[in-house]
């Protein structure tokens, strides 16, 4: 089965060509004075300008207080943080060994230092725990003993950094037996409530939602996304945004980057905090939270007027789709399409994240049509990419069902060559017990069968086609078989010493 040939569901994958044309076609790195910067350094650094523009976005957004939400699926506020979506973003740095994902990384904390020391990727439990802790406690402020004790979280941090310049770990994750962490991190990613309910109170940690930022960027060798891949059903995938570190075009092929004139600033936007009990900074969020204690105030990042038009367009052909009894019959071909649609209202959310992150970038609060529109040309290539790694994965898969199956073959074959000398071992074996047990009488068939166990009867007729071949049995006329010595029967007196 040639894997690498099913339809690739993430579309084309990037090409030079592609790069040049939604370059040129878009003048996406000339419409903003920072975006020029970016493609400026990365052409100094011989890395992709999507790679450093992405790790750049992942560094603003840790700066950004994680009750910054967006608006409901309506596009209007909410009554509380908690109807809100949260900003979490997780980005792919994609290339070959050696392809620059490093730089990548070092260049992008030049550009924009992130908020908070970066940490490695580990488990999504490990994750949760680096953000907050479960307490017990037992006495007052007056240093009594509360009659009634209570839990409460305390916060180690409110935004937590990722930088993995390899995805194995992750992957190990995915595919280890029982894991939660695909689903975690996808909760995570949504801002929703995540964490562990175990037997023992002390270690349940339960994050409230968009109570935390989490802003990850990982390092992925194309064939090393496998496990994320798989996960294509779920959405993980289209959650992430994907971006190649690695500049493709090299020589003639090398994009002419201008610089901006004069210096450039990334300015954080200063959001209205409305009636945050937390204090009227945006940045004021408790450092311990119990139970009943109520959750800051969101700050709504709004729609523009296109995105509204768009989002409303995208979700009436969706509506469409579903507009179905709950378990009507469906042909392949409304599966196929259901399944699409799917698919698309996942990177739908992605590229609303997209834009009110890249609009940060320029001290946007909310983003405006000119941020929709770059995300689309940045979510663009980002599916790309996407298509891409999907590719070099199946032909990878493709590989290795073919090398495991010459393996296969091979250890077949040698399972097999060594069951054929067992086999000749056993039957050799067996002639001698026959010729032994007629020795001592001729005997029909049946009864030899009664001398043996169920395992040497399958062996009874190789076995006596052999003492036939070597001429020492004989078959009469009455069906009897009798043992031969030199081609005559053997003499009764000689028989009691061959007897088994």
């Amino acid at each position: 089965m040639d894997v690498s040939a099913a339809v690739n569901p993430f579309g084309d994958p990037v090409d030079r060509d592609f790069l040049d044309d939604i370059e040129k076609r878009t003048d996406f790195w000339n419409r903003k004075p920072q975006l020029q910067y970016i493609a400026h350094r990365a052409a100094r650094e011989e890395v992709s300008p999507w790679g450093l523009l992405l790790a750049v976005q992942i560094h603003r957004l840790s700066a950004v207080p994680p009750n910054v939400v967006l608006v409901k699926r309506d596009g209007t506020p909410g009554t509380g943080l908690v109807s809100g979506t949260s900003l979490n973003m997780f980005g792919s740095l994609v290339a070959d060994t050696g392809g620059g994902k490093s730089v990548v990384f070092r260049e992008s904390q030049d550009v924009m230092p992130p908020a908070s020391r970066p940490i490695s990727d580990g488990t999504g439990q490990g994750l949760i725990k680096s953000i907050a802790e479960t307490e017990k406690v037992t006495k007052g402020q007056d240093d009594k003993r509360l009659a009634q004790p209570f839990y409460r979280l305390r916060f180690y941090r409110h935004s937590l950094v990722l930088h993995a310049p390899e995805v194995k770990t992750l992957n190990a994750e995915f595919s280890r037996e029982g894991s939660k962490t695909d689903s975690l991190m996808r909760q995570l990613w949504s801002g929703e409530v995540a964490g562990m309910t175990t037997g023992d109170p002390d270690r349940r940690v339960n994050l409230p939602p968009n109570m935390y930022r989490i802003a990850g960027l990982w390092g992925v060798q194309p064939v090393n996304a496998t496990a994320i891949l798989a996960g294509a059903e779920d959405g993980t995938p289209q959650r992430w945004i994907w971006a190649p570190a690695e500049e493709y075009r090299r020589g003639a092929r090398t994009p002419s980057r201008i610089a901006p004139n004069g210096p450039v600033t990334f300015p954080l936007p200063v959001w209205n905090p409305g009636a945050n009990v937390y204090g009227t900074s945006g940045g004021g969020l408790p450092t311990e939270l119990a139970d009943d204690d109520p959750l800051p105030a969101p700050i709504w990042v709004g729609w523009s007027p296109q995105m509204t038009q768009d989002i409303a367009y995208l979700k009436q052909q969706r509506d469409n789709l579903r507009d179905r009894d709950p378990y009507a019959i469906i042909t392949p071909e409304m599966r196929d399409s259901e399944h699409r649609s799917t698919m698309e209202s996942h990177l739908l959310l992605t590229r609303i994240k997209l834009a009110a992150v890249i609009g940060t970038l320029w001290g946007h609060a909310s983003p405006d049509d000119e941020d929709w529109a770059l995300s689309e040309v940045q979510m663009e290539v980002s599916k790309r990419e996407l298509a891409g790694v999907w590719q070099r994965c199946a032909e990878a898969r493709s590989q290795e069902i073919l090398t495991r199956g010459v393996e296969r073959g091979a250890e077949m074959h040698a399972a097999s060559t060594q069951r054929n000398k067992m086999d000749d071992h056993d039957v050799y074996d067996l002639a001698e017990h026959l010729w032994k047990c007629l020795a001592e009488s001729p005997m029909s068939n049946r009864a030899l069968r009664n001398r043996l166990s169920n395992s040497r009867r399958k062996q009874m007729t190789p076995a006596l086609d052999l003492l036939e071949s070597q001429n020492r049995v004989h078959l009469d006329s009455n069906k009897l078989y009798w043992a031969l010595m030199g081609g005559l029967p053997l003499p009764p007196h000689m028989a009691a010493q061959y007897r088994p």
